[in-house]
């Protein structure tokens, strides 16, 4: 959900990415752009029926409608003069896990080919979503912060070197669960078949596993995306 903050409004509004993206066709990563522009919402009266068919209980608790105007009407104007509001947030195109000294992690590649790591259970618990759906994630957004060498970090431990360990990943889902789910099984062969339709099933297919130095085995994803599909170099990854 997506609160709005309104001007002499005593209560924070809140939409989905999907209701903001059809009234003004501007992407998740995009909202706060919005700063300086125009909502009114309609909400509905106690003992009307909804659009889910239950009678609402309150008066102006639950939006029945909403209309958003853009500070500048022309979408590309508006995007153009708004631009200094974006935060950096990356699209997200590709998410993989890895086994290292006997624990499992994600890589989230963005489409500026940068990778970013935390453990599985970390991405499991701020997405509720289990690995094995991970991949529904390919075209949402993150916009990774890091701790600062030397700052503590969340279990007392001080950090070293600079953008190396997340603090925060910020995540913004492309839609919701079903709709992300919808959007990979529409593209399901792309993920599924590699150039030559190929199956891409087994993680080892590619380099046969190599060790990694650790008494594990490296996988094809993490070769490719972490070492630019050089498995010899895994000794330059801490």
């Amino acid at each position: 959900m997506v609160g709005f903050e309104v001007e002499s409004h005593p209560k924070i509004i809140y939409l989905t990415g999907s209701n903001i993206k059809q009234n003004t066709k501007l992407e998740i990563n995009e909202i706060e752009m919005l700063t300086g522009s125009y909502i009114r919402p309609d909400y509905y009266k106690k003992g009307e029926i909804m659009f889910n068919g239950n009678i609402c209980e309150k008066d102006n608790a639950i939006i029945r409608d909403f209309w958003i105007t853009l500070n500048i009407s022309d979408l590309k104007e508006f995007r153009k003069s708004n631009e200094h509001k974006l935060l950096n947030f990356k699209e997200i195109k590709k998410i993989f896990t890895f086994s290292r000294n006997g624990k499992i992690g994600c890589g989230i590649k963005t489409t500026d080919d940068e990778v970013v790591f935390l453990p599985k259970k970390r991405l499991e618990a701020l997405t509720n979503l289990e690995a094995s759906e991970f991949h529904i994630l390919e075209s949402s957004y993150i916009n990774p912060l890091f701790y600062k060498d030397g700052e503590t970090m969340v279990f007392g431990q001080k950090c070293y070197g600079n953008n190396t360990v997340i603090k925060a990943l910020n995540l913004r889902f492309s839609g919701n669960i079903n709709q992300m789910h919808q959007n990979f099984e529409a593209n399901e062969p792309n993920y599924y078949y590699s150039d030559n339709n190929t199956s891409n099933f087994d993680d080892f297919d590619e380099f046969s596993g190599p060790n990694d130095g650790y008494g594990g085995r490296l996988d094809d994803d993490f070769i490719n995306d972490v070492l630019d599909g050089n498995p010899d170099a895994y000794w330059n990854i801490d």
